[in-house]
Parts: structure tokens; C-alpha cells; sequence
């Protein structure tokens, strides 16, 4: 009886575990907000080539998640810029086509 209860433990812990897991990668995969577009949108026109292809092939699949906008912060801090939050955002469906066509257009240049 204890090698059972031992392992029910362990198998319980693990499926903890794995709910913990998809827990956080379901939140890291979602969508970011409005203002979150409007905050890549502003620094792209200043960012390095290494940024502006970063923000192009983040925004290939046609959104951006928050795990993508932690890459994209990281390669504007190394840059040695920052993003500059702005409420003003207008919806998130505004600002991600702004944002996606200007991000076809700084890729065709």
C-alpha cells in the first residue's frame, strides 16, 4: 500500500506540474495589447535593422504574443533603447495592421 500511495503522490505532483506549465504558456502565448503595438510601432523607426527584421518576422504570422515581445524588448535594450509606453493606443485591431504594414513596408526597403 505505501508503494502505491508513493507513486499516486508522485504522479499527482507531476500533473500539477504539467498544469502549472500549460498554465503559463497559455498566457505567454497570448495576443499582446493595444498598447503593446503601439509601444513596437513607435520604436521601430529608430531601432537597429536587427530590430526592424525582428519586428517583421514577429509580425509574420500576423499578431504578436507576449513571449515574442519579451524577445523584442530584449533586442531594443541591447540596442540600448527602450519601448516608451503611450496610452493613447488607439484598439488593438488598429494598431497591429499599422504596425504589420509598417513592418512590410521598413522590410521591403
Amino acid at each position: 500500500m505505501n508503494e502505491i500511495s508513493q507513486r499516486l503522490k508522485k504522479n499527482g505532483l507531476l500533473a500539477v506540474l504539467a498544469m502549472l506549465l500549460a498554465a503559463v504558456a497559455g498566457y505567454e502565448l497570448r495576443e499582446i495589447d493595444g498598447n503593446s503595438y503601439r509601444a513596437v510601432r513607435a520604436a521601430f523607426p529608430t531601432g537597429s535593422a536587427d530590430y526592424r527584421a525582428a519586428v517583421a518576422t514577429a509580425m509574420a504570422g500576423g499578431t504578436i504574443n507576449r513571449w515574442e515581445l519579451q524577445g523584442l524588448e530584449r533586442q531594443l535594450a541591447r540596442d540600448g533603447q527602450a519601448f516608451i509606453i503611450d496610452a493613447r493606443a488607439a484598439n488593438l485591431h488598429e494598431e497591429r495592421l499599422l504596425l504589420a504594414a509598417k513592418a512590410r513596408w521598413g522590410a521591403s526597403r
